[in-house]
């Protein structure tokens, strides 16, 4: 009777390992995915001087194709926990390349004394946010998962 219990009990931890191992794998991979492709978006952003026009979104879509990444059904961007407090901020979500663009304006400052730089001209960056694409159906419904979210800033765009 004794080694039926200790070969169950095996079982059950070689079990609850790999499953552990598994979810691991899972959330290493699509975070790299989604990381990969905030930095390609960003990058191209950057590339195009902020107007990311038909020719900037084909190469993000194709980007997206090229490294697997899926957009995430029904990416609420309005409610983000990552969206800028700021009211002025223009928010776009494309559903169809997986992302959130947060159009972010950056006020002149007004003292005389501070020296010429990349903040004493007004102008805008972009916030892009990517998400995780792990469907962990009753944990993800209930709560908003900040760790399932990539986010990063462009450079700051001149009005001009």
């Amino acid at each position: 009777m004794n080694e039926g219990m200790g070969s169950t009990t095996l079982i059950v931890i070689i079990i609850v390992f790999i499953s552990v191992v598994s979810a691991y794998m899972a959330y290493n991979v699509n975070y790299t995915k989604a990381f990969r492709m905030k930095n390609k978006i960003i990058s191209l952003y950057e590339e195009y001087k902020g107007d990311c026009n038909s020719d900037c979104k084909a190469e993000i879509a194709q980007y997206a194709k090229d490294i697997g990444y899926t957009g995430v059904d029904g990416l609420n961007c309005e409610d983000s926990y990552f969206k800028p407090d700021d009211p002025s901020v223009r928010t776009q979500t494309f559903n169809q390349y997986g992302y959130c663009e947060y159009k972010v304006n950056v006020v002149k400052s007004s003292n005389p004394n501070v020296f010429h730089d990349n903040n004493s001209d007004p102008g805008y960056y972009y916030r892009i946010l990517t998400r995780i694409d792990i469907n962990i159906p009753i944990v993800q419904n209930v709560f908003d998962l900040r760790i399932l979210n990539v986010t990063g800033d462009t450079k700051v765009f001149n009005n001009n």
